[in-house]
């Protein structure tokens, strides 16, 4: 959702907002998969259960179905996987972030979230193992660009069976259960309506969108994402700055 659906001040556009109430009064079900959690999703689109019918969140590890009323939860990390991943990460240098309680919580004051708490209610926490929930579906680090190549290389070499990293933004390493992702969030939800994947169309731009991409019917890459994604798409539209998810679907409606 991040780069996909919001204009440059991360917003939803008002040209989508009215394309996306037309896709639905046609009966087609709407739905945005995305890394956040529901309360940073909800700070960017406030309507957004009356404007989507489903939102699935932290990469596939939250489901809030808006259709049928139901939420859904998928193999969150335990409390002392996350422990493990902090200790390793603070050692290279990133720093951790849990969303609890409607706050993101991290260790130190960084680039990055000094700009999110101009919209997200950001708590500093020196001692960060002391407020580890039992469990938690994802948690994330904020690094440099070459940090984060670091991160990924290091644990590619840990190879631990018990979570997967990978990068969401060129900020941002996430940790999650290897079973999650946002595919996974979308066939659940597509089993509770009795919609086959090959009845989908999904849009993506980073590398956390390719099982996405690749699952769908319809799988759309925008121009400006990562070759990974780009490599399992049937389509690429323009990119987000152009508004690509609007044009895209203008022109297959048209058609």
């Amino acid at each position: 959702m991040d780069g996909t659906l919001l204009d440059a001040k991360g917003k939803l556009h008002p040209d989508m907002k009215e394309l996306i109430k037309v896709i639905r009064s046609k009966g087609f079900l709407f739905g945005v998969a995305t890394g956040r959690p529901l309360f940073s999703a909800k700070a960017a689109i406030p309507d957004a259960e009356e404007i989507f019918d489903f939102l699935i969140c932290n990469n596939g590890g939250e489901i809030y179905d808006f259709v049928g009323r139901q939420y859904h939860q998928q193999y969150p990390l335990t409390k002392d996987v996350m422990n493990e991943i902090i200790e390793d990460n603070l050692k290279l240098g990133a720093n951790p972030i849990l969303y609890i309680n409607d706050q993101m919580v991290t260790a130190f004051e960084d680039v990055y979230n000094q700009r999110v708490r101009t919209f997200l209610d950001v708590v500093y926490e020196e001692d960060i193992y002391s407020v580890v929930p039992e469990t938690l579906p994802k948690i994330i680090f904020s690094v440099t660009p070459e940090l984060g190549k670091d991160v990924i290389s290091f644990h590619k070499e840990k190879a631990n069976a018990r979570y997967n990293a990978f990068k969401s933004q060129n900020e941002l390493v996430e940790f999650m259960d290897p079973r999650v992702n946002k595919e996974v969030g979308l066939e659940w939800f597509c089993q509770q309506h009795n919609i086959d994947l090959s009845e989908v169309m999904s849009f993506g731009d980073n590398d956390n969108d390719y099982e996405l991409v690749r699952a769908a019917g319809v799988g759309v890459a925008m121009n400006n994402a990562t070759d990974y994604v780009k490599s399992v798409a049937d389509h690429v539209a323009k990119s987000n700055d152009e508004q690509g998810v609007y044009h895209f679907l203008m022109d297959y409606l048209s058609n």
